[in-house]
Parts: C-alpha cells; sequence; structure tokens
C-alpha cells in the first residue's frame, strides 16, 4: 500500500466524520426553553426526551457551584437526594420556611422521575409544614404549595396515575375535610389565581358547583378522572404488589378504590352542599347526577387481584338465581327445612327465644351474644334460624341426593361469586350510598331536611314552640322515609339526625311538655339512649 492510498483513506474518513457530525448536531441540540419554562427549541432527541417526559432539564437551574450540582454530575445524584432530603426535614422542623421552599425546588429538579419525593414531600407541606400556622389563610397557602408542588411532577411523570390520584386526594380530602374546611372551600371557589393555574391540566370550568364558581370536590373529581385515563393505557389491573416498584404506572388503590374516587367526589360535593345550602331543588340535583354516576360505576367490570372480574350490580341478579336454585333444592323435599328449623328451635333456652323473637334495632348487646352462641343464627333471616343447604341435602331421601347434590353444587358457585361482590361493595359501602343519593334526590327529603334546620333555627332563637312544631312535622316526613328505606334507620343518615331529636327533647322539656309515647322515630330515639348508655358505661370502665 502507498503513501498516495494511505493519505486518500484518511481524507476520505476525516471526510466522512465531518459529514456525521450534521446529522448528530441536528438530532441533538440541547433544550430551549422560553421565560414560562415550556420548550422552544431543540433537537429532535431533545423533543423526544420532552414528549415522554424523560428529559430532567431543569438539572440546569441548579447553582452550577453548589455541591449538588457538584454531586449530581459526578453521578452522586442518589447522594444530593438524601443530602437534601435530610436538609428539608430539618428547615421543616426549624419552621425556616423560605429555605424549606428552596430546598424542595433543588429537590424537585434532581430527582424529576422519583414518585416518591413528590408525594412524601407534597404530604409534608400541605400537612405537616400547613398546620404550623396559625391563620387559616396562612395555613392554605402552604396546601395550595403541596397541590402545585405535585402538579409540577405530573410533568415529568405523564404515564404514571399515582400523582394524578394524589393529587385528587389533596384537592378533595386537604381542602373539603380539614378542620377548617369551610374556610378552606370559600378560599378556593375565589382563588381565581389558583384556578388559571389548575386550567393548565384540568378544565376548571367542569368544576363549577352550585354557586357557579370551582368547587374543591368537583375538581377532586377531575383529577380523579384524569388518574383513570392514564391507568387504562396497558396498566397491571391490580395495585403494586412486591416485585413490582418498576412499573411505569401504579395505582397504589385497589382496583374497586380507585375506580369508584369519581363518584365519590360527586357523593361529598352533595353532602357539603347539603349542610351549606338549604336543602332544595339545587341540592336534589346534585344528588340526582350522584346517584346517575355511582349507578354507572355499578355496572363498571372491576379488576380483581386473580384476574376475574366482577360488576358490583350484578349482586341482585346472583341473589334471584341463588333463590331460584334453593326453592329447586326445597321442592325435593317440601317442608324439609322448616322442620330441620323447628327442630333446632325446640332446643333453644327461653332468653334465646325472646331474643329471637325481637328485632334487629330492638336487641340488647347480651341478646345478639345469646343469638350468637347458637352458630345458627344469621341476620340476613331476621328472626329466622338459618338452615343450611348442606344439612338439607344430608337429610333428603336417597332417591334425592343426587340431584340435592347438584343444587347445592351451583348454589355454592353463585354464593361464592356473590361473596366476592359483596366484599367490594362493603369496601365502599355501596349499598347505602346508592339508596341515599337515590333518598335525597325525593322532595320530602329536602323538606325535612330543610324543617329540621328549621326547629334548630328556631331553638336558638328562642322560639320553642316554633321549633317543636318544625321538628314535629319533620319526623312525620322523616317516619315516611325510613319506612320506605328501613336499611337507612341503622346507618349514617340516621346518625344525622340525633342531635335533632335531643334537641326537640330539649325544647318539649322548656314547654313542660312530657315526650310523646307515640313518638314516630322511637326506635331511633331508643338506639340512640342506648348508645349513649354504652359510651357512658365504657367511660366508667375506663376509669376504673
Amino acid at each position: 500500500m502507498n503513501a498516495q492510498s494511505v493519505l486518500y483513506r484518511k481524507v476520505l474518513y476525516l471526510g466522512g466524520i465531518v459529514l456525521l457530525l450534521f446529522p448528530l448536531f441536528w438530532l441533538g441540540r440541547p433544550e430551549v426553553r422560553g421565560p414560562s419554562g415550556q420548550l422552544e427549541g431543540g433537537g429532535t432527541l431533545a423533543q423526544m426526551r420532552h414528549d415522554m417526559g424523560l428529559s430532567p432539564a431543569e438539572l440546569g437551574e441548579l447553582d452550577p457551584a453548589s455541591q449538588t450540582m457538584k454531586l449530581a454530575t459526578l453521578g452522586l445524584r442518589g447522594v444530593a437526594t438524601w443530602i437534601l432530603w435530610d436538609r428539608a426535614d430539618e428547615y421543616r422542623t426549624k419552621e425556616n420556611w423560605d429555605k424549606l421552599a428552596a430546598t424542595l425546588n433543588t429537590l424537585r429538579r434532581l430527582t424529576p422521575h422519583y414518585i416518591s419525593v413528590w408525594e412524601y414531600q407534597a404530604w409534608n407541606v400541605s400537612y405537616n409544614v400547613s398546620k404550623e400556622f396559625d391563620y387559616y389563610e396562612h395555613r392554605y397557602l402552604w396546601v395550595k404549595r403541596g397541590i402545585e408542588y405535585l402538579m409540577t411532577g405530573t410533568r415529568y411523570n405523564r404515564h404514571n396515575p399515582r400523582l394524578l390520584w394524589s393529587l385528587g386526594w389533596f384537592t378533595g380530602h386537604k381542602i373539603g375535610r380539614s378542620d377548617e374546611h369551610d374556610q378552606f372551600r370559600r378560599l378556593f371557589k375565589d382563588d381565581l389565581d389558583f384556578q388559571n393555574r389548575l386550567n393548565d391540566y384540568i378544565n376548571v370550568d367542569l368544576s363549577r358547583g352550585a354557586e357557579g364558581k370551582p368547587d374543591n370536590w368537583l375538581a377532586a373529581r377531575l383529577w380523579y378522572i384524569r388518574a383513570i385515563d392514564v391507568d387504562t393505557i396497558g396498566i397491571p389491573v391490580q395495585w403494586m404488589r412486591a416485585g413490582q416498584e418498576d412499573n411505569l404506572t401504579k395505582r397504589k388503590r385497589t382496583a374497586v378504590l380507585f375506580f369508584y374516587d369519581p363518584p365519590k367526589q360527586l357523593l361529598n360535593y352533595s353532602e357539603a352542599i347539603t349542610e351549606e345550602l338549604t336543602p332544595g331543588e339545587i341540592t336534589r340535583s346534585a344528588w340526582g347526577r350522584a346517584y346517575t354516576e355511582i349507578v354507572e360505576f355499578g355496572n363498571r367490570e372491576i379488576p380483581l387481584y386473580d384476574g376475574r372480574t366482577v360488576r358490583l350490580n350484578d349482586i341482585e341478579v346472583i341473589f334471584k338465581r341463588i333463590k331460584k336454585l334453593r326453592s329447586d333444592l326445597d321442592q325435593l323435599e317440601p317442608g324439609l327445612r322448616d322442620q330441620i328449623r323447628k327442630e333446632i328451635e325446640d332446643k333453644l333456652t327461653p332468653e334465646q327465644r325472646v331474643a329471637l323473637s325481637k328485632q334487629l334495632i330492638e336487641r340488647t348487646t347480651e341478646e345478639h351474644a345469646l343469638l350468637r352462641e347458637t352458630g345458627l343464627y344469621d341476620e340476613m333471616q331476621k328472626n329466622k334460624i338459618f338452615v343450611s343447604d348442606e344439612d338439607l341435602v344430608a337429610r333428603l331421601p336417597k332417591t334425592k341426593t343426587i340431584r340435592g347434590r347438584d343444587l347445592l353444587r351451583k348454589i355454592n358457585v353463585q354464593d361464592l361469586q356473590g361473596k366476592v361482590i359483596e366484599n367490594q361493595r362493603t369496601v365502599i359501602n355501596y349499598k347505602y350510598w346508592v339508596i341515599r343519593a337515590e333518598v335525597e334526590q325525593e322532595k320530602i327529603t329536602a323538606d325535612a331536611r330543610r324543617l329540621v334546620l328549621e326547629g334548630d333555627r328556631k331553638k336558638i332563637e328562642g322560639d320553642p314552640e316554633g321549633a317543636a312544631t318544625a321538628y314535629e312535622k319533620s319526623w312525620d316526613n322523616w317516619a315516611i322515609i325510613f319506612a320506605k328505606y328501613p336499611d337507612l334507620l341503622h346507618d349514617i343518615m340516621a346518625e344525622d339526625l340525633e342531635k335533632s331529636i335531643k334537641n326537640y327533647e330539649a325544647v318539649l322539656s322548656q314547654l313542660d311538655r312530657d315526650f310523646p309515647a307515640d313518638f314516630k322515630l322511637m326506635q331511633l330515639r331508643n338506639f340512640f339512649h342506648a348508645q349513649d348508655e354504652y359510651r357512658r358505661m365504657q367511660i366508667l370502665q375506663d376509669r376504673e
């Protein structure tokens, strides 16, 4: 090979290298951001990193002479993160809020894809730091900072529903359930600057409530919907379990709770305005919307941990199937189930018989215990000893045993499916909220609530006669409601009346009237008194 050939080859290689530099430069140009932080230029790779949320471009905003920047550029980002996290806790303890805010900004720039950093520090700011201030306005500002911190985190973690879910929780729970929730909700409705920032992520107009202003519960619903939208893009059906920490998208909630979050916010909103406004057309309309959405949720397929799916509203269909199968089983030997039940009842003690004859709400704690001692009592049977299908099949004539066992197998299959669905329904108290939303839409319920509020107000104003009249009209309505929906007698809705019934007792005492023996909500009053007695006994036992 001569010298000319070698020189020619070197020139050729050098020219190829120079030519390759142009596409490499074009592809690899760094990001260019405007004053607002939006991407305004850069190469193809920079654009792809931005679109996929993989580019921690804000690392360049760190002080180049700082210890954090030096550690990060030397490959010790984890050490730098640990130091900053420790400092954030130190500044919170010392109540140095300016340095805390600066440290959190550095921390989120350094670890934009570390979900736990965003979650922990946002919780730290909104829940721990906010409570250190005396004035609710200052507390609200720090609650907002935590929410804004999470919103920034979603820019770098768009494929992860956890931060979106946390935004729903902070916006709903922290603003709507805090001790200062009345003030927080009012501040949120009038906070135009915050609403404008929210509008970059959710459509705030869709969260406007009864007053035409954005409501925190309705805004929380929009965040939860966004989390579900992200979650549906190829995510594992169940929340993160051991060994799944590296999945891009993690719910950190069971499926039934995760998909229940949006309708639950409508229920929370309806409850809130029912307390804040005079019950009427506005509150009834809100409950109607909540009812529609929770029923739609009940028709949704919910994934379980074992890969199966269930629909909460299928429980009624399953109960009908079981009832039909059980009827077919009883027809194999008519009267056998009653015969077995009578044999069991004949062995009951007199005390157990008395307890069994009473309605559920009328029984004392001791009477419940007496019935449970038998091991045969099923509350769903209501005043009847439960006879199992297995016991019935065991007593069938031999000629009918094969058919009986086949029916028993089918009953057990349906029963197992029903229990799975019932467990999911119990997690969210589904039956209660469906009934509650249905009841609250009715005019008689709004009237009953309005009359109770009128009675409470007249009692405070010193008008016992007017208060008694309003209360008594209200009890007439509540009696109709509970007669139509008896399950509500034992649930949260009835408990709302405890204070008003006691106020009614006080008003009658002022008027020198005896409490009416035919009081239409006597069962409820006796239940409240039994609870008071139980609490009193517990206090005495604790003192001993």
